[in-house]
């Protein structure tokens, strides 16, 4: 019943805290356990209320349901859009040992959203196998494409071995095209050394789309592959 009222678009906040309240009074009978708190957290995120997740994750705390996997990630989403983007931070940080590859992705989703991205924190995260960093580096391309800035392409296989994928690639082209560089988004796309697919000519079109210009770029995409 909590995450109904939690997950409804219907405006079913104020009945949800009521039951919670209701439950705590009686939690010697009615248990509540990790996953209730965590669809607390998740109504604290939909609110963007402060108190209420504290709160959450005050009782969290006192109850020993903050150390999961799953609690760790929960609460990192809500202190970010709370707008506590230190207190996110802080939970992340003190969880070395149970960090995984949904906390970490947490982590840099609020790294992106609040536009505070740095090279110290990043390779703070990436600190597992080349798989997971693969993982990373897409997210950062992309978080970063987001904001129209190239980083971190070329340290990957400088720095850490990796080659490039396609989606890496694509959040290249994509920067490029959010900075309006039609020149440097034809150059990579022609230096791509394996077998481009649709995630690429996606981001192509999507840049000629931002930039209003489909037709001169749409020209540049035939010659390039005429």
């Amino acid at each position: 019943m909590l995450s109904g009222y939690v997950g409804a678009d219907d405006g079913y906040e104020t009945e949800a805290i009521d039951l919670f309240i209701r439950m705590q009074s009686v939690r010697k009978t009615v248990g509540i356990d990790e996953v209730t708190l965590n669809t607390m957290l998740n109504l604290a995120s939909k609110l963007s209320v402060a108190i209420y997740g504290r709160q959450v994750h005050s009782y969290m705390v006192k109850t020993g349901n903050d150390g999961s996997i799953h609690a760790v990630s929960s609460l990192i989403d809500m202190h970010s859009k709370c707008g506590l983007f230190g207190e996110a931070w802080n939970v992340f940080s003190g969880c070395e040992g149970k960090v995984d590859l949904i906390s970490k992705s947490a982590m840099l989703a609020v790294f992106f959203r609040e536009g505070k991205m740095d090279m110290e924190k990043f390779f703070h995260l990436v600190t597992n196998s080349d798989r997971d960093a693969v993982i990373y580096y897409v997210m950062v391309a992309a978080g970063y494409a987001h904001h129209g800035r190239a980083v971190f392409f070329n340290s990957m296989e400088e720095d850490h071995n990796i080659l490039p994928e396609n989606d890496h690639y694509a959040c290249m082209v994509d920067v490029y095209g959010r900075a309006n560089q039609l020149d440097k988004e034809v150059e990579i796309m022609r230096e791509i050394p394996i077998e481009m697919d649709a995630t690429i000519l996606g981001a192509f079109l999507n840049a000629c789309w931002l930039q209003l210009d489909i037709f001169g770029k749409w020209c540049s995409c035939i010659y390039f592959w005429g």
